[in-house]
């Protein structure tokens, strides 16, 4: 930063006129890293490590943030809960390091799909959350399908001479306040959306409205 200090009287000033500036100078540069420290260690903290996306932890407080934003605006919310489908296979045959390299991708394939008004979480595991702020149900359910297919799409390699691993993924939509009022409710209707998607065959997206069924061919 910069510390600009203008004396109206031109005059040169003296080692003991300079020495409270150098020492007021040095607090404020002290202050200054001290707030960068603290704002690199509250990302830190709502970050999480392996795909770069927001936490299960900074999840909880900005459903709730969101949801009285909604209640306040009168405009709509939509949450949906993505989850990979037959992840433990990565684990088990592949090893960890493919598990974590299908999370990255994962993360990047929704990066790519959602606005940049949309929060996007790892929720835990597999799993991973994306909060689309004034977007009705419609608007959600084609996101999270663009999403889908473009997931479906991707492929990882562990090495050369292995061939592609395919990756997809199964999603519920709830939306605010169709479909809960409270971040309890929503929360357990897409969660139960989620688990009709993969009951049904996974690689498709599920929301309370019948018609909103997109599965793959």
């Amino acid at each position: 930063g910069i510390l600009y200090l203008n004396d109206f009287v031109p005059r040169e000033l003296s080692a003991e006129d300079l020495e409270p500036l150098t020492i007021l100078t040095s607090f404020a540069s002290m202050s200054v890293a001290n707030a960068r420290l603290y704002e690199a260690t509250k990302k830190l903290a709502a970050t999480d490590g392996l795909t770069c996306l927001y936490n299960h932890r900074q999840f909880k407080l900005s459903l709730e943030q969101e949801l009285n934003r909604a209640e306040r605006s009168e405009k709509p919310l939509s949450l949906l809960m993505f989850d990979i489908d037959n992840f433990k296979k990565f684990n088990d045959c592949y090893g960890h390091p493919c598990g974590d390299l299908v999370l990255s991708r994962t993360a990047l394939s929704l990066r790519e799909v959602f606005r940049s008004a949309d929060f996007i979480f790892r929720y835990g595991g597999e799993e991973f959350t994306v909060l689309m702020p004034d977007a009705d149900r419609e608007q959600a359910i084609n996101a999270a399908d663009r999403a889908r297919q473009q997931i479906e799409q991707m492929s990882v390699c562990i090495d050369e001479a292995d061939r592609p691993l395919k990756i997809t993924v199964s999603a519920g939509v709830a939306t605010y306040p169709t479909d809960g009022v409270n971040a309890q409710t929503l929360l357990s209707t897409v969660d139960e959306l989620l688990y009709k998607a993969k009951n049904q065959g996974k690689n498709r997206v599920y929301s309370t409205c019948v018609d909103a069924l997109c599965a793959s061919g």
